[in-house]
């Protein structure tokens, strides 16, 4: 009988299940990973190619639209610290277990908020990153004028969503799944033009791993 079964039964218990929800919420990610994978979209290439678009991120980092937590786990594996906000509480509990799945759950705090409204004070955060989620917001120019908000002097923001080719994937999948992927919000192409009215704000663009990126710098 293993120590912690013989001390605490409930623990143990507790413990057992909680490893065997890490486990197959894992493998549940993995199989979606793969799907998208035969359908020419790499989920983990993608996730290198926005984290890694705007070089090293400063902290304070915040990641919007947390989803399963792809970005938010992969920016903790670089040894970072972060916040991660998504409106959706299953898919907060989930990106947790996803978390705990690569040991860094303790290095993100996870937090159920709106992500046009977050309700932080102004200038909190140096980094703050938008991985696929663009396309979800209900009020998507009321979201980056937040986000812009929340941006320090000098800081980064990064707004990046699926190109044609990689909505495609994501699409077919969710057929696969019986479900549907509605496009909500807007588009990085117009998600640039709002952001040219915003004072202080350096964009610029990247395309790549089937992904449009928007960088916004803010000046000092």
């Amino acid at each position: 009988m293993r120590v912690l079964e013989r001390v605490c039964p409930f623990c143990w218990a507790y413990d057992r299940r909680r490893r065997e929800s890490v486990r197959a919420n894992f493998e549940h990610c993995a199989s979606r990973r793969e799907a998208l994978l035969k359908l020419g979209y790499d989920q983990e290439a993608a996730v290198r190619f926005v984290t890694g678009s705007a070089g090293y991120l400063e902290g304070p980092i915040l990641d919007v639209g947390t989803g399963a937590g792809h970005c938010a786990v992969a920016i903790a594996k670089l040894g970072h610290s972060l916040m991660t906000i998504d409106t959706d509480g299953a898919q907060i509990g989930k990106a947790k277990l996803f978390a705990e799945h690569y040991g860094v759950v303790d290095k993100i705090v996870f937090r159920k908020r709106p992500a046009d409204a977050m309700g932080f004070a102004p200038a909190s955060f140096a980094s703050i990153i938008s991985y696929n989620a663009l396309h979800h917001f209900e009020k998507p120019y009321e979201v980056i004028d937040e986000l812009w908000r929340l941006l320090r002097p000098g800081g980064v923001l990064i707004v990046s969503d699926l190109d044609e080719t990689g909505f495609a994937a994501v699409e077919k999948m969710h057929v696969a799944e019986g479900k549907t992927h509605p496009r909500l919000g807007a588009t990085v192409t117009e998600a640039a033009a709002h952001a040219g009215a915003l004072q202080g704000c350096s964009a610029s663009r990247r395309q790549g791993a089937h992904q449009d990126v928007l960088i916004m710098r803010k000046s000092t």
